[in-house]
């Protein structure tokens, strides 16, 4: 059962959230992650809040007890959890770093107990000093992003020869669509992974939720690459943004979809497709070295970011 405090966090969060000034990445927003957790209770928001009562810094926890163990870790299809910055209270870089720590420092000491503990930081967390002094193991892993605020004709320049390859090989076979259900996505998604002899971990129902929650769909494209002679879906990606960024959240395609280049056009019609406000495209999930190469092909930048992990945090 949630307490008190927790449930009084969440209210004042998603107030936070729906102030149009603030730039909160979708991930760490109650609607997202009230369709993405098991269950709704297991996501707490830890709230630091300065002494004329605004939030400042906040930091998501995802708690799954079962049986004897407990575990703290992303929910799916959730890259980062924090910490979130309330940037325009944090004026002078000399204080500016001093505050940081100290508001990091109070928020760890708020981690719930578990078993194993890891959190991902956003790219911008830069200073992890105070989960070390704490005995968190530091990682750093990547993703790739990519500047969309360039011309686009540039953006398709500036790629490599064999991703323009496979982006006008999928031009030639496919046509861009969006009547398809959720359910051939899914599809779609489980052929990759049965290619591979993998089963996915995000089951349907996580996808259902997302679907079925009004407050995101103005918030995601899913887009389908559908046959030009046989009208069927061989490819899906799923994308969602907020006001600075796109994530590539997952994607899916038939053998033949693979060999037309149907992802390649899917990912490049996306980046054309989303909101113009939109600063960047993040891929997302490039540690896999058969996965890396292509979304280095569309020539975006590597961006690293940190990893921090606790075992028998009890």
């Amino acid at each position: 059962m949630e307490s008190a405090e927790n449930l009084e966090n969440k209210k004042k969060w998603a107030a936070l959230c729906q102030v149009a000034d603030f730039f909160i990445p979708i991930f760490m927003q109650p609607e997202w992650l009230d369709s993405v957790c098991a269950h709704t209770d297991n996501w707490q928001v830890l709230l630091e809040i300065d002494s004329n009562n605004n939030i400042c810094a906040a930091l998501i926890i995802n708690l799954e007890n079962k049986n004897f163990y407990s575990r703290i870790s992303a929910p799916h299809l959730t890259p980062h959890a924090g910490i979130w910055f309330r940037e325009k209270l944090f004026k002078q870089r000399h204080e500016s770093n001093y505050y940081r720590k100290k508001i990091i420092s109070s928020l760890i000491e708020r981690i719930p107990k578990a078993t194993f503990t890891e959190i991902r930081l956003l790219p911008q967390n830069a200073d992890a000093q105070p989960f070390f002094w704490n005995n968190y193991e530091l990682n750093v892993r990547y993703t790739y992003r990519l500047n969309i605020e360039n011309n686009r004709a540039l953006l398709l320049k500036n790629m490599n020869d064999n991703t323009r390859r496979n982006i006008k090989k999928g031009v030639e076979n496919y046509n861009l669509s969006v009547d398809f259900s959720i359910e051939y996505f899914t599809k779609l998604l489980d052929a990759t992974f049965n290619r591979q002899n993998k089963t996915s971990s995000v089951s349907k129902d996580v996808w259902l939720r997302l679907e079925q929650n009004a407050h995101l769909t103005p918030q995601r494209l899913i887009f389908f690459a559908a046959d030009k002679l046989t009208k069927a879906p061989e490819a899906a990606v799923y994308v969602v943004f907020n006001s600075e960024t796109a994530y590539y959240v997952a994607g899916g395609c038939t053998e033949e979809g693979r060999k037309k280049g149907a992802l390649y056009f899917l990912l490049w019609q996306a980046i054309l497709n989303v909101p113009g406000a939109i600063k960047a495209f993040d891929f997302e999930g490039s540690m896999l070295p058969t996965v890396e190469p292509v979304f280095r092909g569309f020539n975006a930048e590597q961006t690293p970011f940190l990893v921090v992990r606790k075992t028998k945090n009890i």
